[in-house]
């Protein structure tokens, strides 16, 4: 199987044609007919997301819905796997849209997909700028916290019962699949900074948790003041819950901002505000070793300032172009990244050949 991009995008039209006629032998309804065409929303580096809806469905594809396609040739595993953690911590009680199709055949779309429920509501991140403000770390942690205190091994058994292999959901998985892009792409500018991570390695974590890894407010939305579902468990794992908030902490202050340098260093200042606050109400309601913290933040750098230096040895043409965007290249981003990554391991990355 080719490890190639699929496609760089995929027209609204195409998607239409392909997919009425798979849903309507999938659900044995061969009439069926849009309401509201798909449509591309916004998001999605690595897939390509969707909203549509369905004219007198058959009641298990009834509602608002949203058609999420993977653009790799990894698809087909992704898909599954993601579409168990969604349903399995949705089973839990957590706030998660309900997948309610899975496919696996690249042949329909170019791609493997997942179809599930749009609930309603606007990204956390839109209180960022108002006086919602003030709530967003509170919550956050809350959310957090809450996710890490599911129970882990029910979502083993769910993983398992979708035949997708629980012990993939590991941090350790990352940090070796880190190590072979930083030898494929030639970045040995960041080998020092990786040799870091493999040596400083905080101890498997006692108890490990259900995590989210991309868990941020452009992931959570909120209806009426209220949660009302998380998105995109992509990067989810079952281990350390520090690695989860340390994650976060880079997420948060590390997103990249298209603002001009003024309030660019104000929504810095109060990127900053925010993540003290959140680790202030995590730590009230669930202990975490704020070292490992340090450490997962850390590693989540790194990985940012890999897929950045991947980018960077695309345009030099030292590897094949890619065609995923990245949301790293900035060089105020790649700035940001180094000093940070410097400041907790004493290491100063690189993105250029030394």
């Amino acid at each position: 199987m080719d490890d190639a991009p699929l496609f760089d995008a995929l027209p609204e039209a195409d998607v239409a044609r392909a997919l009425l006629p798979y849903l309507g032998e999938s659900a044995g309804a061969p009439h069926l007919a849009f309401a509201t065409p798909p449509r591309r929303l916004l998001g999605g580096f690595d897939t390509l997301v969707y909203s549509f809806e369905l004219r007198d469905p058959p009641p298990s594809l009834a509602g608002a819905l949203v058609l999420r396609v993977y653009r790799d040739a990894h698809g087909p595993a992704r898909a599954l796997r993601e579409g168990a953690v969604q349903n399995g911590v949705g089973t839990l009680g957590f706030p998660t849209p309900r997948v309610l199709l899975t496919c696996l055949d690249r042949s329909v779309l170019g791609g493997a997909f997942l179809i599930m429920e749009r609930v309603p509501g606007r990204v956390m991140l839109d209180a960022f700028f108002g006086p919602r403000l003030l709530r967003m770390p509170g919550l956050l942690a809350a959310l957090h916290a809450r996710l890490h205190g599911l129970d882990a091994q029910r979502l083993r058994h769910a993983l398992a019962d979708a035949q997708c292999p629980p012990d993939a959901l590991s941090v350790s998985t990352d940090l070796a699949a880190m190590q072979t892009r930083i030898a494929e792409t030639q970045l040995s500018g960041l080998e020092s900074s990786l040799r870091w991570l493999l040596a400083n390695r905080p101890p498997a974590a006692a108890a490990p948790a259900i995590c989210h890894g991309d868990f941020h407010p452009l992931n959570i939305l909120l209806d009426g003041g209220s949660v009302s579902g998380v998105l995109d468990w992509a990067w989810s794992k079952i281990d350390d819950p520090a690695w989860d908030v340390g994650a976060t902490v880079a997420l948060v202050t590390q997103g990249p901002l298209a603002l001009p340098g003024i309030l660019r260093g104000v929504a810095d200042a109060a990127r900053r505000w925010v993540v003290d606050r959140y680790l202030r109400a995590y730590r009230q309601l669930r202990r975490v070793d704020l070292d490992a913290v340090r450490y997962y933040e850390a590693l989540r750098c790194l990985g940012m300032l890999v897929e950045a230096g991947e980018h960077e040895q695309a345009r030099r043409g030292i590897i094949a172009p890619i065609a995923k965007p990245t949301a790293f290249s900035d060089p105020r981003s790649i700035r940001s990244l180094i000093t940070r990554f410097r400041a907790i391991s004493g290491v100063t990355p690189a993105i250029a050949p030394p």
